[in-house]
C-alpha cells in the first residue's frame, strides 16, 4: 500500500490524511474531488467548537488531504491557495462558535511553507502552555506570527512557519 491513513474526526465526519511514500513525485489523480471535500471539511466546523477536549492542554486539527495534492513538487499554487482558504475558514468557524466560557481561549493556526500538509489548527485550553510553546527559532525552523489589524484584541493567531531547505527546495520559497 502507497499510503497510511490517519483518522481524523471532526463534528460529524471521519475524514484521512493520507501520505505518499511510494509514488510521491506522481501527478495527483482527482485532484478537484480532493479539494472539494477539502473545503467540506472546513465546513464541518461551522457552528462546533471543541469543548469536550478542555480538560487537555490541547486540541489539533490536522489538514486532512493527501500530502501529494497541497505539498511540491505535485502541487499547483491554486491547490495550496484552496487549501490555505479552507483552513482560513475553519479557523473562522470554531472562533465563531466559542461558548462564553471559553472566550480567552486561543486559537493558532500554522501554515508551514512550502509543505502545506504539516499545516494545522491548535486550540489550547491551557495558557501557559500556549504561551512557551512557540518560542522556536533555530536552524531547523522558525515560528513567526503574522500581524493583522483585524486580529488586535482577539484570541485568534496565525503563525507562519518555513521549514528550512534543508527538508525542501529553497527555489520553491519564491511562490509565496
Amino acid at each position: 500500500m502507497s499510503t497510511i491513513p490517519c483518522l481524523l474526526t471532526t463534528a460529524s465526519v471521519i475524514i484521512m490524511r493520507r501520505m505518499s511514500f511510494n509514488r510521491p513525485k506522481e501527478k495527483v489523480r482527482g485532484a478537484e474531488r480532493r479539494l472539494k471535500a477539502l473545503e467540506k471539511w472546513a465546513s464541518e466546523y461551522e457552528g462546533y467548537f471543541p469543548s469536550e477536549w478542555s480538560n487537555e492542554r490541547y486540541v489539533e486539527f490536522k489538514i486532512p488531504a493527501l500530502d501529494r495534492l497541497i505539498n511540491p513538487p505535485t502541487t499547483k499554487t491554486e491547490y495550496q491557495v484552496r487549501a490555505m482558504n479552507a483552513l482560513l475558514r475553519a479557523v473562522n468557524y470554531l472562533n465563531d462558535a466559542k461558548p462564553k466560557e471559553y472566550k480567552e481561549t486561543p486559537i493558532n493556526l500554522i501554515f508551514t511553507w512550502p509543505g502545506l500538509w504539516s499545516s494545522r489548527i491548535i486550540i489550547f485550553f491551557d495558557k501557559a502552555y500556549h504561551e512557551g510553546f512557540y518560542y522556536k527559532d533555530d536552524e531547523w525552523q522558525k515560528r513567526l506570527p503574522i500581524e493583522s489589524s483585524d486580529n488586535k484584541g482577539s484570541n485568534l493567531y496565525i503563525y507562519y512557519f518555513m521549514l528550512y531547505p534543508y527538508f525542501y527546495d529553497a527555489s520553491l520559497t519564491n511562490r509565496i
